[in-house]
């Protein structure tokens, strides 16, 4: 448990004097996020429409930022050595994942509250912003999305075409989570209570998770 919280606390206070995965990933979502809102306007669609669309907007939107946020988030542990010591260390892989998993996975639910909250004012939605079903539905998100982005993440960055493979892996693994998402989303907007969206979100990000645990160790040892 000391090994796992020293390496947590190394990747927040890496992230903390970078800032580079948060900022990138809040300028993108700022920035997909106001062209979102300029084509919903110039398109001249009204209030309760771009409310039916905004679950769409919200979650395409988190995608795109994010995985042109994460494409560095291994590069520091290749160019410093970092990762070879922690090898040489003899860490177990498993922590080495939950240390970069939960970190990421905070600096996405950031974002997603980022984007959430751009479209609920660009676009005057009455989006609820406070309700608890969003709240968890992110959470679940992002603990997904992360997992496999830190699986991936050094495949990706030991490639010459790394900036590019990362999204070709992810994009199509991340479908069905992000379809639950939008379906979840559009539930919880219309007034709907069913759980079932949410439950295979959930069961998905669960799955994505138990790879990364049982597959990173493999990962970074190529």
């Amino acid at each position: 448990m000391n090994i796992l919280t020293a390496l947590i606390r190394k990747e927040f206070l890496q992230e903390l004097r970078s800032r580079e995965i948060l900022l990138a990933s809040i300028t993108y979502a700022l920035l997909v996020s106001v062209l979102s809102a300029i084509g919903v306007h110039g398109g001249f669609i009204n209030t309760i429409t771009a409310t039916k669309i905004s679950p769409m907007l919200i979650w395409l939107t988190f995608l795109v930022a994010a995985t042109n946020a994460i494409g560095r988030s291994f590069q520091p542990e290749i160019e410093h050595g970092a990762i070879d010591l922690i090898r040489i260390a003899k860490v177990p892989a498993p922590l080495i994942f939950v240390s970069k998993w939960l970190p990421l996975s905070t600096i996405l639910i950031v974002t997603v509250a980022v984007i959430a909250l751009t479209l609920n004012v660009l676009l005057d939605l009455s989006l609820p912003l406070l309700s608890p079903s969003l709240f968890f539905l992110a959470i679940t998100i992002a603990l997904g999305y992360s997992a496999l982005a830190v699986l991936f993440s050094p495949i990706a960055t030991h490639s010459n075409i790394g900036s590019l493979l990362l999204p070709l892996v992810l994009t199509p693994l991340l479908f069905p989570l992000f379809l639950a998402a939008i379906e979840h989303t559009a539930t919880i907007l219309s007034g709907g209570n069913s759980s079932f969206w949410f439950s295979f979100a959930a069961l998905l990000s669960f799955l994505y998770v138990l790879l990364g645990l049982n597959l990173y160790q493999f990962v970074i040892e190529e």
